[in-house]
């Protein structure tokens, strides 16, 4: 028998998968622009945790972005917002994880709350 921890988890990720799928088919770059890697390096990562009272679970999500993109013009000059800065687009994947409130508190070095 399946636990419920992991029938919510399975739920999780066909949504997660779901929205990336819809999200990576939109595209917002003007005709004639194309999006240019750009190395970049990670300065901090970070969870969000969120607590579903009912069911005694804490939901950890992190985004990790895999790749920056720089969208440029046909002659390469960098797309502007209304402010000057350059435009940036990127990829990302989303990390699920589910805690019991006792994993939580222990990864976190607190006792039980």
């Amino acid at each position: 028998m399946i636990s419920r921890k992991k029938l919510i988890y399975r739920e999780l990720q066909a949504t997660l998968s779901s929205t990336k799928y819809l999200i990576s088919n939109m595209s917002g770059i003007p005709p004639g622009f194309k999006q240019v890697f750009v190395p970049h390096k990670d300065l901090e990562e970070g969870w969000n945790y969120v607590s579903i009272q009912e069911d005694d679970v804490i939901i950890g999500v992190k985004i990790v972005i895999t790749k920056v993109l720089k969208l440029v013009g046909p002659d390469g000059a960098p797309l502007k917002d209304p402010t000057g800065n350059n435009m940036y687009s990127f990829q990302s994947s989303n990390v699920v994880k589910l805690l019991t409130r006792e994993e939580y508190n222990a990864s976190k070095g607190r006792g039980k709350e």
